[in-house]
């Protein structure tokens, strides 16, 4: 009787090894791409549709824009932390700006006809919300003009400014009547001070950029917006913990065979050389 509580001890002690091998395991698998190794993007597809009833709550408008091309603000409301792809909602594509995507980012992986698009859907998005409300300081969530950094850009032209020509092309008296086929739903907002015809334009501000985003990582080896140093410092990182995962696999090994040689001791049988 007491030889099988010693077995069946021993055989306790090898399984919970064994199972925090492999939750290690599973945390470092999940931590991240490993070098080489392309991040993976689940894109949406052609149906993705968002309805977005009110969604800025109270106190959302800005009184000025970006003073950089930095990381945008991001709009505290759950609803802008998901999106149609992972890194694809509203507050991740404000957050990546300056970094993975952007004019002026140092490192971005975005080629300049993508930037300029995601800057003129985010604006498209941002002057419908604007014209809901009847406030065009939405717009202000978009860069203006930039003195720092590696260049200098001017309001007009910015994105700042595409977003207010939007807003005011459709707000001036007798403009919204007469609407245009592409500004269909913002003409929709303004007359009637609803954001539900903003939807589409969030989705395809949401497919887009994700779009640009799957090429992005492609073209940076899956770590778009990092720097030379900073790929240098993740890689180091990612062999130290391949180097723990492999000296703790070899661990629960000689733990579990000398469990085993004792069981089989104690069993009265003889180890296989």
């Amino acid at each position: 009787m007491k030889k099988w509580l010693v077995l069946v001890a021993a055989l306790l002690f090898a399984l919970a090894g064994g199972l925090g091998f492999l939750r290690h395991k599973a945390s470092l698998e999940n931590a991240g791409p490993r070098p080489g190794q392309q991040a993976g993007l689940s894109l949406p597809g052609a149906n993705t549709q968002y309805y977005i009833p009110e969604e800025f709550s109270a106190g959302a408008t800005r009184s000025a824009a970006p003073a950089t091309y930095g990381a945008l603000p991001t709009i505290k409301n759950k609803l802008y932390d998901s999106g149609p792809c992972q890194g694809g909602s509203l507050n991740e594509i404000f957050s990546a700006h300056g970094r993975i995507w952007g004019y002026l980012a140092p490192y971005g992986a975005f080629r300049s006809a993508d930037n300029k698009e995601t800057y003129d859907l985010l604006g498209r998005y941002l002057a419908c919300v604007g014209l809901a409300r009847g406030d065009p300081s939405f717009c202000n969530y978009l860069p203006g003009e930039s003195t720092g950094g590696m260049a200098s850009l001017s309001r007009a032209g910015s994105p700042n400014d595409n977003c207010l020509g939007y807003y005011l092309a459709v707000s001036t008296p007798g403009a919204a009547g007469d609407c245009p086929e592409d500004r269909r739903g913002l003409c929709s907002a303004f007359l009637s001070k609803s954001e539900a015809s903003c939807s589409a334009l969030l989705a395809k501000a949401g497919t887009s950029y994700c779009a640009f985003l799957a090429k992005a990582k492609e073209r940076a080896g899956g770590y778009p917006g990092y720097s030379p140093e900073e790929l240098k410092a993740l890689f180091k990182k990612q062999e130290e913990e391949k180097a723990d995962l492999e000296r703790m696999r070899l661990e629960n090994e000689r733990t579990t065979e000398e469990i085993n040689k004792r069981v089989r001791k104690m069993m009265g049988k003889q180890a296989t050389p």
